[in-house]
């Protein structure tokens, strides 16, 4: 027997990072920030979006924020039995990091970013974890923009002369890591754990 799913014309859905049991979808833009303000900066007719999710397998739809002008939703994670929204509001020149509770439906603020905290939104999302606002630009730099905020610059070089090795650089101050990972945020959560660069301070 099928169940009726009513997404108001959200048809694509995915798995939200973190759960196993909740899934997202958006109406535009796919949760990038960096076309959503490009979208709002030309006049564009899309000039909001939408996030819904859905719970498996009871089929429960919820829609924690409503659209509203000028409002852009990043990609959502789920976080110790939270939705976590990262919201675009351009016209207040502002980042939100929301959390959903999903059993008492209580909406709470975990942080107020101003939008200049960053030069623009290009790869600007939640990471886990811990959880965390991250950017990647073309300045092959890293920025943690929340909850504390610092930048690491990316050396992307092969110190072992192999052509087929992808190794990054991550430096800060003094110290340096070389790993083999092509991905940047995983060499940061690698250090992270390695203690080579603390974020609590």
């Amino acid at each position: 027997m099928f169940r009726q799913i009513h997404t108001g014309g959200i048809c694509y859905l995915e798995l939200l990072e973190g759960s196993s049991q909740w899934y997202w979808g958006i109406d535009c833009t796919g949760g990038d920030l960096y076309e959503a303000e490009e979208l709002f900066t030309d006049g564009h007719k899309v000039d909001r979006t939408r996030l819904i999710f859905i719970h498996h397998p009871d089929g429960k739809v919820v829609e924690p924020i409503p659209a509203r002008k000028g409002q852009y939703f990043g990609r959502p994670l789920f976080y110790e039995n939270k939705l976590i929204l990262l919201v675009a509001d351009f016209p207040e020149k502002q980042l939100l990091i929301l959390s959903y509770d999903p059993e008492t439906e209580a909406v709470s603020i975990l942080a107020t970013l101003p939008r200049s905290i960053t030069e623009d939104c290009y790869n600007l999302q939640l990471k886990l974890s811990p959880l965390m606002l991250v950017r990647q630009g073309h300045e092959n730099t890293l920025e943690i923009l929340w909850p504390v905020q610092k930048t690491y610059a990316m050396d992307y070089g092969n110190p072992s002369g192999s052509a087929k090795r992808t190794s990054c650089i991550l430096k800060h101050g003094m110290k340096t890591r070389i790993t083999g990972t092509k991905s940047s945020y995983g060499i940061f959560i690698q250090a992270m754990f390695w203690g080579a660069f603390p974020v609590s301070s």
